[in-house]
């Protein structure tokens, strides 16, 4: 609902009464890092998170996210890699990682994360949404 401000404000709060709640500060992360405030706190929340939630791989792809863009490429390569390997289903980390191996110059690496972004991609745009049936030949 593009509220970022008012989720800020809820997810502190849920914090002071949890301060461990790993979704938490995942969310808190992520509304900093829609706003690009607080990009060095969002990085901290988000290694916090992922310090007591090891699978979590939407955190890791925000943190390699952010240290692709900080030119921090080695933890990126790290964290994107790592949410990769926990939820290979996911087509944006694919095309994260590709750019975080092109920027580094492992070209194969890219050019075969690319693809994979690609095939996914391909497939959510082929899938029906659930309760509806993809009719072909209609005009």
């Amino acid at each position: 609902m593009n509220r970022l401000d008012e989720a800020e404000a809820e997810f502190r709060s849920e914090l002071k009464i949890n301060p461990e709640d790993a979704f938490s500060k995942y969310h808190l992360a992520y509304t900093l890092l829609e706003r690009k405030t607080g990009v060095d706190e969002a990085m901290k929340l988000l290694r916090d998170a992922i310090a007591s939630k090891h699978d979590y791989a939407d955190a890791h792809y925000q943190l390699g996210k952010v240290l692709v863009e900080k030119g921090d490429l080695g933890d990126a390569i790290d964290q994107l890699e790592s949410a990769v390997n926990l939820d290979p289903s996911k087509d944006y980390v694919h095309y994260q990682l590709s750019i975080a191996y092109r920027r580094v110059s492992r070209t194969d690496d890219a050019n075969r994360e690319l693809k994979l972004y690609q095939e996914l991609k391909a497939k959510t745009r082929n899938e029906a949404p659930a309760g509806m049936e993809i009719k072909k030949d209609v005009p």
